[in-house]
């Protein structure tokens, strides 16, 4: 019941990650680069299962898997505190920020719509709105969420189950499983660059 638990608010824990990034993204990039740019943040999260799965393997010849999951939390703490401390909501508050990066990103997209201090909706017309029922009965919204779904499920497959199938029905060493295990994640993170730039 505990492990239940745990998993569930993980899952409410990272709830917040797409929309945030989706949100940080439309105000920090001109539309021009945002396909480019969500093309990235999908390659770079990949990233981390592509090192982490061959390097447990190694890990796990000499600790325990406890040890592994608070070796593998140091650098995501580390890299939560820096960014806490470096980003900014909007990039017109970011100091590094000049005065022409925050126009080319302002500038070039009159219909989007910016988020005022309160969280709400506001288009540049200054009308306040919530289309909370209008996006949730779009067959996008519908679409993407199982896209989500789908995905997050083979992900999962991928990285728990996926290097034990190969070695009880393959023969394939630990190690080896680990190696082959990043074969699809490199493969999906090249498609996401790929498709990024292509968008």
């Amino acid at each position: 019941m505990l492990l239940s638990t745990e998993r569930i608010a993980s899952g409410l824990a990272q709830a917040g990650l797409f929309p945030s990034a989706v949100l940080t993204v439309s105000r920090w990039h001109p539309p021009t680069e945002r396909a480019l740019v969500s093309g990235v943040l999908g390659a770079a999260m990949l990233l981390g299962a592509i090192v982490g799965a061959p390097l447990a393997v190694v890990l796990l010849n000499h600790v325990s898997w406890k040890i592994v999951f608070v070796l593998y939390s140091v650098p995501g703490i580390l890299w939560a505190a820096g960014f806490y401390w470096w980003f900014r909501d909007r990039i017109e508050d970011h100091p590094a920020a000049n005065d022409a990066e925050v126009a080319r990103v302002r500038h070039t997209d009159k219909t989007v719509s910016a988020i005022d201090a309160t969280g709400q909706t506001e288009h540049v017309t200054g009308q306040k709105e919530e289309p909370w029922l209008e996006i949730l009965i779009q067959p996008t919204t519908w679409t993407l969420c199982a896209q989500q779904f789908f995905q997050a499920a083979g992900f999962a497959w991928l990285l728990t189950w996926f290097p034990t199938f190969l070695q009880e029905s393959r023969g394939v060493s630990r190690e080896a499983a680990g190696w082959l295990t990043t074969v699809p994640l490199v493969t999906t993170m090249v498609a996401a660059l790929f498709g990024g730039r292509l968008s």
